[in-house]
C-alpha cells in the first residue's frame, strides 16, 4: 500500500516541478530561446492552462521574438494575448513597441493609448519618438504626453 502512494507522490512532485520550470523559463527574459521553450510548453497545455496564463505566455513569447528581431512573430503573439485577455495592458504596450520598431508610428500610438487606458500606471511607456512619456496626476487623472504628436492623453488614475 505504501509503495503506490510513494510513487504517486513522486510523480505529482515531479509534475509540479516540471510545471514550475515551464513558468520559470517562460517568465525569465535573459535567454530568449529558453523563454520560447518555456512559453511553448505552457501553450501546448491548451485549455488546461487558464486564459490569463496563456495570454501571459503569448506576451512573454512575443517578447522573446521581439528580442530576437522577429517583429512580425512578436506582433502575432501579442495579438493572440490580447484576443485571449483584452485587459492585459502590457500586451498592448509591447505590441506598441514592436510597431514602433517597424516604423508604424500610428499603430504604436494606438497601442500605447490603449495600454494607458487599461493601466495608467504604465509610466515607462515610450512615446513614438522614443522619448519617455511623462506622468502627472491632477484630480484623479493621469496624463501622458506624446511629444511627436504634441498631444496629452488624460485617463483616470487607478
Amino acid at each position: 500500500m505504501k509503495r503506490p502512494l510513494v510513487l504517486a507522490l513522486a510523480l505529482t512532485l515531479s509534475a509540479t516541478g516540471a510545471w514550475a520550470d515551464m513558468y520559470d523559463d517562460c517568465n525569465q527574459s535573459a535567454d530568449p530561446d529558453r523563454q520560447l521553450r518555456g512559453c511553448k510548453s505552457i501553450l501546448e497545455r491548451g485549455t488546461r492552462a487558464s486564459q490569463r496564463t496563456r495570454a501571459i505566455a503569448y506576451t512573454n513569447r512575443g517578447n522573446a521574438y521581439y528580442h530576437k528581431g522577429k517583429l512580425d512573430r512578436a506582433i502575432a503573439d501579442y495579438d493572440k494575448a490580447i484576443a485571449l485577455y483584452p485587459k492585459e495592458a502590457v500586451a498592448y504596450k509591447y505590441r506598441g513597441n514592436a510597431y514602433k520598431q517597424k516604423g508604424d508610428k500610428e499603430q504604436a500610438e494606438s497601442d500605447f493609448r490603449k495600454a494607458l487606458e487599461i493601466d495608467p500606471s504604465l509610466g515607462e511607456i515610450q512615446a513614438p519618438t522614443g522619448e519617455a512619456s511623462k506622468r502627472s496626476t491632477n484630480k484623479g487623472n493621469c496624463k501622458r504626453y506624446f511629444p511627436a504628436l504634441g498631444k496629452t492623453l488624460t485617463v483616470p488614475c487607478k
